[in-house]
């Protein structure tokens, strides 16, 4: 399946755009920033904690989230729904901690420290399999409830193994090979932990990127965005 994508000269891309050089902010927007710090859950200070985003694309108005030394700073702008949802953890992912800062509560959480504490993750379990046989270094994608995104690829016993929140769920996987094997699995139980994957080949799709004068664009990033029915039947954006 081929596909022509027409950019426009200023260059916005049709199926979604991320500015390279991060948001362009007007100077009348206001900005909020929410300080902090990580700790263990033995009350020390996580000085290597990384903070990571969601991908969920409604809570997109984060300019940006670091940590350093165990303290972090998130700043957003002050308008849309001021959602903006984090996942702290250590290197190893074996402590982790995701966090909303929802829009009722932001701008609270932007006069005072906020104290965020890592908690013992839990261990999800992904099975790849293709005509009843397991697939070795197969790419798995995970998916939580707060939109938070862990990529692993599958052992020769055909399983993918990763850390997620205890109090976080699986809400979708996917997993496909570099020979076009694809599948995905949309979860409804909370409390699962173990997961089988059937992947089967699929249609490859090309894109073409072209200008107005139908002349084609190079190095050019793009991001695929869609909809379909889930397994309830309910209308979905991806």
């Amino acid at each position: 399946r081929n596909i022509d994508v027409a950019v426009l000269v200023w260059g916005v891309l049709c199926l979604h755009a991320v500015a390279a050089d991060g948001p362009s902010l007007d100077p009348d927007v206001q900005v909020l920033t929410v300080r902090g710090t990580v700790f263990m859950p033995n009350g020390t200070v996580a000085k290597n904690a990384v903070i990571e985003q969601s991908t969920d694309r409604r809570w997109n108005d984060l300019i940006s989230a670091t940590a350093v030394d165990g303290n972090f700073e998130i700043k957003t702008t002050g308008t849309m729904f001021n959602a903006v949802a984090q996942l702290f953890r250590t290197p190893d992912w074996e402590f982790q901690a995701s966090v909303r800062f929802a829009d009722l509560s932001l701008r609270r959480d932007t006069l005072t420290p906020v104290k965020v504490v890592l908690s013992p993750t839990k261990a999800i379990h992904v099975k790849v399999t293709s005509d009843n046989l397991v697939v070795a270094k197969c790419q798995v994608r995970l998916l939580t409830g707060l939109f938070f995104e862990y990529a692993a690829a599958t052992g020769t016993d055909g399983i993918a193994h990763f850390r997620i929140p205890e109090d976080e769920a699986v809400y979708q996987l996917s997993a496909w090979t570099g020979n076009h094997r694809i599948g995905s699995h949309r979860a409804n139980d909370r409390r699962n932990t173990d997961f089988s994957l059937e992947i089967s080949r699929g249609e490859p799709v090309l894109v073409r990127v072209i200008d107005p004068a139908n002349r084609p664009i190079a190095n050019v990033s793009l991001e695929l965005s869609g909809s379909g029915n889930d397994q309830m039947g309910q209308r979905r954006e991806f």
